[in-house]
């Protein structure tokens, strides 16, 4: 790397640390000059899009794309058959339904009755 943390820290009047020194990482990309040889150059603007980029990877994964099949069986069964989400928890518990959905429907349960008394 051309710049060392400790010019870069005075640079951008930055206290030294190692999270200037992941933002170089980040900000770094190689140039090519008109003679086409390359050469390395920090750009902040880079590294900030490299940092909101790898932002959109982090945070929970929701458990309702774990269980799309049951959410299908319940809208089905609760808009169309007018079945109250206790019901169609229960009618889950049967061992024939149990098995096609596994234990997902237990942990989705409330989630679906929070969303319905939102509304």
């Amino acid at each position: 790397m051309s710049i060392c943390i400790y010019k870069f820290s005075r640079l951008y009047d930055l206290a030294a640390s190692c999270l200037n020194s992941r933002e170089i990482k980040r900000g770094t990309t190689t140039q090519l000059r008109s003679e086409l040889t390359t050469y390395k150059k920090y750009f902040p603007e880079t590294g900030q899009a490299i940092y909101e980029k790898n932002r959109q990877h982090c945070g929970r994964k929701y458990k309702i794309s774990q269980a799309e099949d049951f959410i299908r069986y319940a809208e089905e069964k609760i808009l169309k058959e007018k079945w109250s989400p206790d019901a169609v928890v229960s009618a889950c518990k049967i061992d024939a339904i149990k098995k096609q959905f596994g234990d997902k429907f237990s942990k989705i349960f409330k989630t679906i009755t929070a969303d319905i008394k939102d509304t």
